[in-house]
């Protein structure tokens, strides 16, 4: 699985580290800039889920705190 550097849509931009849905079903999603940050979420959420991920991880915003935290704190390299 690839990742994208660069997931445009009409709300934002976002980029997926989809490499890890083989081994832990885990997508991560890191907000560039958001015009509507629910429906670009929407739309990322959307597209992992299409991929095969089960898990999925946002950070990149301010406005992600307003979102219930049920995650564990990962560092990615």
């Amino acid at each position: 699985m690839r990742n994208i550097p660069f997931f445009d849509t009409p709300f934002g931009i976002a980029s997926l580290v989809l490499k890890e849905i083989p081994y832990s079903a885990c997508a991560y999603i890191t907000v560039q800039s958001a015009l509507d940050l629910d429906k670009l979420l929407e739309e990322c959420v959307s597209f992992c889920r299409m991929v095969g991920a089960e898990k999925i991880y946002a950070t990149g915003s301010e406005e992600l705190s307003c979102y219930p935290l049920w995650m564990q704190v990962l560092q990615m390299r």
